[in-house]
Parts: structure tokens; sequence; C-alpha cells
């Protein structure tokens, strides 16, 4: 609240605020999940690695075409 922080309370059993006094104020709630961030790099890891797989497989593929098209033509 207000650049500070303060304890969050439940409300009607869903909800969460913060108490505050009359006035105008700026309430910002953060939520930071460290799993989350971990995740994100996980699949970004996932696919790098699964993108060079179909890359080499490709190159592969290709060159063993290449390769057939060579020796039929000798």
């Amino acid at each position: 609240v207000d650049g500070r922080r303060e304890e969050i309370l439940r409300v009607d059993y869903l909800f969460r605020g913060v108490p505050l006094e009359r006035g105008r104020h700026v309430v910002e709630f953060r939520y930071d999940a460290p799993l989350f961030w971990t995740g994100v790099a996980l699949i970004l890891v996932f696919l790098c690695v699964l993108t060079g797989l179909m890359l080499s497989s490709s190159r592969r593929h290709l060159f063993s075409e290449l390769v057939s098209c060579d020796q039929r033509s000798s």
C-alpha cells in the first residue's frame, strides 16, 4: 500500500485484501513463484534440445539423400 508492505487478509473466504485508511491509495499485489520461473527455464531448454534434434535429423536425412543420389548417378 503506497509503496509499503502490509499484511494481506482473507476477505469473504475467497478474496484477498489489505486494511486501508480513508483517502486515496495505491494498492499493488505481487505474486512471485520461483517454481514458475524454473518451469519456464526447463521448457526453454527442452525446446532448444528438441529443435537441435529436429535440425540434426533433417540434415542427416538430407545428407543421406544427397549421397544416395550421387551413388545412383555414378
